[in-house]
Protein backbone atom coordinates (compact mmCIF):
# COMPACT_ATOMS: atom_id res chain seq x y z
CA UNK A 1 0.00 0.00 0.00
CA UNK A 2 1.50 3.65 -1.15
CA UNK A 3 0.29 7.23 -0.11
CA UNK A 4 1.54 10.76 -1.32
CA UNK A 5 1.27 13.77 0.42
CA UNK A 6 3.18 16.93 -0.70
CA UNK A 7 4.13 19.86 1.21
CA UNK A 8 5.49 23.33 -0.14
CA UNK A 9 8.30 23.58 1.81
CA UNK A 10 12.20 21.75 -0.16
CA UNK A 11 12.89 18.58 0.40
CA UNK A 12 15.96 19.09 3.09
CA UNK A 13 13.44 20.56 5.88
CA UNK A 14 10.60 17.77 4.97
CA UNK A 15 13.12 14.89 5.40
CA UNK A 16 14.13 16.36 8.59
CA UNK A 17 10.73 17.20 9.77
CA UNK A 18 9.82 13.11 8.98
CA UNK A 19 12.43 11.79 10.47
CA UNK A 20 11.93 13.56 13.28
CA UNK A 21 8.17 12.50 13.12
CA UNK A 22 8.78 9.09 13.08
CA UNK A 23 11.16 8.98 15.57
CA UNK A 24 9.48 10.99 18.04
CA UNK A 25 5.68 9.02 17.40
CA UNK A 26 7.88 6.19 19.50
CA UNK A 27 5.70 3.60 17.36
CA UNK A 28 8.27 2.03 15.61
CA UNK A 29 11.25 0.20 15.53
CA UNK A 30 14.87 -0.13 13.56
CA UNK A 31 14.50 3.36 12.00
CA UNK A 32 17.33 3.81 9.25
CA UNK A 33 17.15 7.36 7.69
CA UNK A 34 19.42 7.81 4.42
CA UNK A 35 20.69 11.34 4.28
CA UNK A 36 22.01 11.59 0.77
CA UNK A 37 18.82 9.87 -0.82
CA UNK A 38 16.41 10.99 1.59
CA UNK A 39 15.07 8.00 2.17
CA UNK A 40 13.53 6.56 5.85
CA UNK A 41 13.05 2.82 6.64
CA UNK A 42 11.60 0.87 9.49
CA UNK A 43 9.12 -1.84 10.89
CA UNK A 44 6.26 -1.57 13.20
CA UNK A 45 4.82 -4.83 15.02
CA UNK A 46 6.49 -8.24 15.85
CA UNK A 47 9.94 -9.24 13.96
CA UNK A 48 8.64 -11.98 12.33
CA UNK A 49 4.85 -10.65 11.79
CA UNK A 50 4.56 -6.64 10.74
CA UNK A 51 5.42 -4.06 8.58
CA UNK A 52 8.25 -2.86 6.69
CA UNK A 53 7.96 0.91 6.44
CA UNK A 54 9.53 3.09 3.98
CA UNK A 55 9.35 7.25 3.64
CA UNK A 56 10.58 8.39 0.35
CA UNK A 57 11.31 12.38 0.34
CA UNK A 58 11.03 13.50 -3.26
CA UNK A 59 12.04 17.07 -4.28
CA UNK A 60 9.06 18.03 -6.82
CA UNK A 61 10.36 21.56 -7.33
CA UNK A 62 12.75 24.49 -5.61
CA UNK A 63 10.49 24.60 -2.64
CA UNK A 64 8.05 21.64 -3.06
CA UNK A 65 8.34 18.03 -1.72
CA UNK A 66 6.60 15.15 -1.63
CA UNK A 67 6.70 12.08 0.89
CA UNK A 68 5.71 8.75 -0.35
CA UNK A 69 4.69 6.17 2.52
CA UNK A 70 4.95 2.43 1.53
CA UNK A 71 3.83 -0.21 3.56
CA UNK A 72 4.54 -3.65 2.97
CA UNK A 73 4.00 -6.94 5.07
CA UNK A 74 7.43 -8.80 6.48
CA UNK A 75 5.87 -12.03 5.25
CA UNK A 76 3.96 -13.50 3.14
CA UNK A 77 1.14 -15.07 5.11
CA UNK A 78 0.49 -11.77 6.63
CA UNK A 79 -1.70 -10.93 3.58
CA UNK A 80 -4.29 -12.07 5.37
CA UNK A 81 -4.74 -9.67 7.96
CA UNK A 82 -7.77 -8.27 5.67
CA UNK A 83 -6.87 -4.27 5.16
CA UNK A 84 -4.64 -3.17 7.99
CA UNK A 85 -1.71 -1.98 5.26
CA UNK A 86 -4.66 0.39 3.84
CA UNK A 87 -5.46 1.65 7.17
CA UNK A 88 -1.52 1.75 8.82
CA UNK A 89 -0.70 3.48 6.09
CA UNK A 90 -3.66 5.71 6.06
CA UNK A 91 -2.97 6.37 9.86
CA UNK A 92 0.79 7.33 9.16
CA UNK A 93 0.00 9.81 6.28
CA UNK A 94 -1.99 11.75 8.70
CA UNK A 95 0.79 11.44 11.58
CA UNK A 96 3.38 12.29 9.55
CA UNK A 97 1.31 15.35 7.51
CA UNK A 98 0.48 16.54 11.12
CA UNK A 99 3.94 16.26 12.32
CA UNK A 100 5.78 18.01 9.49
CA UNK A 101 3.44 20.86 9.59
CA UNK A 102 3.51 21.52 13.22
CA UNK A 103 7.57 21.00 12.78
CA UNK A 104 8.04 23.55 10.11
CA UNK A 105 5.85 26.32 11.70
CA UNK A 106 8.87 28.43 11.03
CA UNK A 107 8.60 31.18 7.84
CA UNK A 108 9.80 29.62 4.86
CA UNK A 109 10.78 32.88 3.40
CA UNK A 110 13.19 31.62 0.72
CA UNK A 111 10.21 30.14 -0.69
CA UNK A 112 7.95 32.70 -0.59
CA UNK A 113 7.57 35.78 -2.75
CA UNK A 114 8.92 39.11 -1.49
CA UNK A 115 6.91 41.33 -2.88
CA UNK A 116 7.20 43.64 -0.30
CA UNK A 117 10.87 44.18 -0.83
CA UNK A 118 10.80 44.65 -4.71
CA UNK A 119 11.45 48.62 -5.19
CA UNK A 120 10.33 50.66 -8.59
CA UNK A 121 12.58 53.31 -9.00
CA UNK A 122 12.82 56.00 -12.06
CA UNK A 123 16.16 54.66 -14.02
CA UNK A 124 18.94 57.31 -13.61
CA UNK A 125 19.94 58.27 -17.15
CA UNK A 126 21.85 61.14 -17.62
CA UNK A 127 22.60 62.30 -21.96
CA UNK A 128 25.78 64.10 -22.02
CA UNK A 129 26.93 66.04 -24.96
Amino acid sequence: MTSTIYFPYNARRVFTAAKWAVQSAGLFSHIKADERLFVITTSHGWPIVGENITLRIVATGTCEASVEIESSDKLLYNIFKWGNNKQNVKDLSALVQNEIYHYLQVDDSACRSRRSEIRIVPPEIKIVK
